[in-house]
């Protein structure tokens, strides 16, 4: 994917009923004017929706393709910025396997070894290996300002990500599989060092959250627990500050 084709360029400028259910659930976070961060942005199906809902969004991805895919189909548009970076716990490089199906490459062999030995992604495989750069969260807002919401989907690196902010935002989201639960736990783990007790779960893409009430760390753990090791079960938790988003 080194030259975006029109294709895929396409399925970022067209509007679905994906992306219309999409952008219901996320104005409950994020509304015009505001910055949001999306890490781990790939083909941007989030950028866009956060662009349509009036957003400034810095969209953070290592692929150079994907990277170039983003630039391509937001060209001109100072509502996005694409920034061409993997997001840890300090800045410098690291090395990427590069997958079969590029939504799931990773920085971290421990997701790529639990994913593969549980078969969730078939035959996909990460033979490829590229050098990229590493910033943090810490870093894009002293050069971006403080975003009222992030995303962030990164193929098992969520800790660290997290790990590379210092102080809490007003809402965000990390997505978790059924393999690497203790991962997701010690995400909600470090998030509470920073203040953040309201959590919440959203399954799968459905685009809603799961729980009609925010729960306090303990309740949310234990709820992701009873479904560790359940193949068919995965997707984001929502983690917010007092006051912000709403109920299901």
């Amino acid at each position: 994917m080194e030259i975006p084709d029109e294709i895929m360029l396409r399925s970022i400028r067209e509007w679905s009923p994906r992306d219309q259910t999409a952008s219901q659930f996320y104005a409950e976070f994020i509304r015009p004017g505001e910055t949001c961060f999306d890490i781990g942005a790939n083909r941007g199906n989030r950028t866009k929706v956060f662009k349509m809902l009036g957003a400034r969004v810095i969209a953070v991805e290592p692929q150079c393709g994907c990277a170039a895919l983003l630039r391509s189909a937001f060209s001109g548009d100072s509502s996005v910025t694409v920034v061409e970076s993997a997001c840890g716990d300090s800045r410098g490089r690291a090395q990427l396997r590069i997958a079969t199906y590029d939504t799931i490459s990773s920085l971290s062999a421990d997701w790529i070894s639990a994913v593969t030995a549980a078969g969730r992604f078939g035959d996909a495989e990460w033979n490829e290996v590229a050098d990229v750069a590493v910033t943090t969260l810490d870093s894009l807002i002293r050069t971006y300002g403080d975003p009222v919401f992030i995303k962030i989907d990164v193929e098992g690196s969520e800790v660290n990500v997290l790990r590379g902010l210092t102080r809490p935002v007003r809402c965000l989201s990390f997505e978790f599989t059924p393999e690497c639960m203790g991962a997701a736990e010690e995400c909600i783990r470090y998030l509470t060092t920073l203040g953040v007790q309201h959590f919440n779960l959203s399954a799968g893409e459905s685009m809603q959250l799961t729980y009609p009430e925010w729960l306090k760390p303990e309740q949310i753990v234990e709820r992701l627990l009873t479904y560790e090791g359940d193949a068919i079960f995965f997707g984001d938790v929502y983690a917010r500050l007092d006051g912000c988003g709403s109920s299901a």
